[in-house]
Formats: C-alpha cells, sequence, structure tokens
C-alpha cells in the first residue's frame, strides 16, 4: 500500500509540475510525499491563482510584470510581447 501511496503520488506531482510550469524534481518530490492528497491540491490550485498579471520570463522563468522590458532577475531583455 506504501509503494501505491508514493508511485501514485510522484505520477500526480510529476503531472502537476508540467502542467503549472513548476521543478519537476519538485513535483515528483512533493507528490511522492503527498501521495493521492496531491489530487486533491493539484485540483482546487486553478480555483486560486497565485500569480495575477504576471507572465514568465523567456530566459529565466521567472515571473514578471507584462509590462517589463528586463527582467528584475536575469537582467535579459524580454524580446517578445509579454503574454499570459
Amino acid at each position: 500500500m506504501l509503494y501505491f501511496w508514493v508511485l501514485i503520488g510522484a505520477l500526480i506531482g510529476i503531472s502537476a509540475a508540467l502542467h503549472k510550469g513548476f521543478n519537476v524534481i519538485a513535483g515528483l518530490l512533493a507528490g511522492a510525499l503527498l501521495g493521492p492528497l496531491a489530487l486533491l491540491m493539484f485540483g482546487v490550485s486553478g480555483v486560486v491563482h497565485t500569480q495575477p498579471n504576471r507572465v514568465k520570463c523567456g530566459h529565466c522563468d521567472s515571473w514578471i510584470p507584462p509590462s517589463s522590458h528586463v527582467c528584475p532577475k536575469c537582467r535579459q531583455r524580454q524580446r517578445r510581447a509579454a503574454t499570459a
């Protein structure tokens, strides 16, 4: 039963990380620790928007304001128009 808990949780964590744009290793570890409860967290996470009015930097993937011309984290100029 414990193996099932870890395996299902890890798969859900990986899926959530890929879907939400998070680190896959962190998703795997969090999912393995949370088990099937990760499915519940993944399901309700779409209800609350944690990054309103933010887009990802094209270089470092950090969240930045859509009007930024330079990323405050990596200091790279944004080449394309920001899209949500």
